[in-house]
């Protein structure tokens, strides 16, 4: 009854959490006005005042409202999309070191390093058939694709999303082993989730372990990303950032199949720097880990202003 009582009066503390969140995200919104005022090369010098405010003893805290103002004008400005306050409570929750949900496909760039890295270790080849290492879809119409055509989304059309009536393992097999391609493999670009999902099922069997377990204890710890997961251990529940759905109910991932290939990877924004920094070479990683990065980054179709390589997109500098 007390514990109800409550609840009623100061709220869950999840509802607390999104109060004090959406609080900041009001501040980032009052400062909208005034950084729209600005002209492009007076918002491009918010950068240094932002850096040199910081340097004076201002806390990232104290110059997250303006510094986010600025990030948005200046993605409105230049590729005409603005930040939904959601997103921004997304940004405010990375930013305070949280584990977050990266519902969006940034995991896909970990389930292609993740075959490119068993390609370093001869486990496979990116231009083996995939029905090679799941012996249950030989004989389909997947033994006539590539691993590297999944990778492209140019299988031959999968769907963006698994049908939501294919809810189990025998289902899954069912559903591949059925599967009829639209186009020849190579030929069109379709983004999917089934493929890439297809793609993570067959790196971690030649790794010869479940995906969750291949990407964890093989992969993420040679490329330093020490707070990423599939699964979230129970040391690490405290950080995990709640999700809220369009009437602000809180929600998490939905642990539908393939969903850890395509989109259940969980992380924080130190990790996905740390991410861009190896990319980069900017720190030290396992040789075998730049080599499965570097084949990610090679491009093999070009769509519009894009050249599609091992799930990244890449696009020309600077983008118009």
């Amino acid at each position: 009854m007390l514990a109800t009582i409550v609840k009623t009066v100061f709220g869950t503390k999840n509802d607390r959490e999104l109060k004090r969140i959406r609080r900041v995200v009001s501040a980032v919104n009052a400062r909208a006005d005034e950084i729209a005022q600005l002209d492009d090369a007076a918002l491009r010098a918010k950068t240094a005042e932002l850096k040199a405010a910081h340097a004076e003893g201002k806390t990232l805290d104290e110059l997250l409202p303006e510094a986010f103002a600025v990030c948005r004008e200046a993605a409105t400005r230049v590729m005409g999309m603005r930040h939904f306050d959601v997103q921004l409570m997304g940004g405010i929750a990375l930013h305070e070191g949280r584990i977050a949900e990266m519902r969006t496909g940034e995991g896909k760039t970990l389930t292609a390093t993740l075959a490119a890295y068993a390609q370093t270790q001869g486990r496979l080849a990116l231009t083996d058939s995939p029905s090679r290492y799941l012996p249950a879809l030989q004989g389909s119409q997947l033994d006539k694709i590539k691993l590297i055509d999944l990778a492209t989304h140019t299988a031959g059309d999968f769907p963006l999303q698994l049908p939501d009536e294919i809810r189990n393992e025998q289902q899954l097999t069912d559903y591949f082993r059925a599967w009829q391609p639209h186009y020849a493999a190579g030929t069109r670009r379709v983004y999917a989730n089934p493929g890439m999902g297809l793609l993570g099922m067959a790196a971690a069997s030649s790794l010869g372990l479940p995906y969750v377990e291949a990407l964890q204890t093989q992969l993420l710890p040679k490329l330093g990303m020490n707070s990423t997961y599939i699964d979230i251990p129970p040391s690490e529940r405290a950080r995990y950032a709640q999700g809220y759905n369009k009437d602000g109910e809180p929600v998490r991932l939905n642990p539908a199949l393939l969903a850890n290939e395509a989109y259940g990877v969980k992380t924080t924004s130190r990790d996905l720097l740390h991410l861009v920094d190896a990319q980069l070479g900017i720190v030290e990683t396992d040789s075998s880990v730049r080599q499965a990065m570097a084949a990610t980054r090679t491009g093999y179709y070009r769509v519009g202003a894009m050249t599609q390589a091992l799930v990244w997109e890449q696009y020309d500098y600077p983008v118009a």
